[in-house]
């Protein structure tokens, strides 16, 4: 599963799930979020931040150069000459298979693709406590999440989640 968040809002901006770890595959990722969500948006050319998987690499590097404009710069997380982690999207990585994956019987690859699209839909229409209970699309469309005290609406916002959790009994929406 190739996943690609933005930094500021949190919100996943694309999924591409495989059977195989292929560079071209993170390619065809990024060219769709380039193209969906990025294209008339910056003035400014993107940073990518990725591990240093075989995925990342090779292939990968040399499309990115020449199929993308603005081009875009390839970082590897937690390098002698970049320090920032990719902590975030691996969180959201975690989460994904913890909160939903894991608790579904899934039996082939092809029922694999709608659970992760109703996983990431929950995860980006969910309130953040980071971004002060806004959700990752609020934040994506052009909502602040300014640091003021939002503290009654998250504890309304928790309590309302931890009834509709137990009513349902489920880790999980899906």
């Amino acid at each position: 599963i190739h996943l690609i968040q933005d930094n500021f809002s949190r919100a996943i901006l694309g999924v591409i799930v495989s059977q195989k770890c292929l560079a071209q595959n993170t390619f065809d990722n990024i060219t769709q979020v380039y193209e969906k969500h990025l294209k008339d948006k910056i003035d400014f050319n993107p940073i990518i931040i990725t591990d240093d998987g075989s995925e990342n690499k090779g292939e990968f590097k040399e499309f990115t150069q020449k199929a993308l404009d603005p081009l875009l710069i390839h970082k590897i997380a937690q390098s002698i000459h970049f320090h920032f982690s990719n902590s975030m999207i691996e969180n959201a990585n975690k989460q994904l298979k913890y909160c939903f994956l894991y608790h579904q019987k899934i039996t082939d690859f092809k029922q694999l693709l709608p659970f992760v699209q109703k996983a990431i839909e929950d995860f980006n229409n969910r309130p953040h406590g980071v971004l002060n209970g806004f959700t990752p699309m609020e934040v994506l469309n052009g909502q602040l999440p300014l640091k003021i005290d939002y503290s009654e609406q998250l504890a309304i916002a928790k309590a309302n989640r931890i009834a509709l959790n137990r009513k349902i009994k489920a880790c999980c929406i899906i």
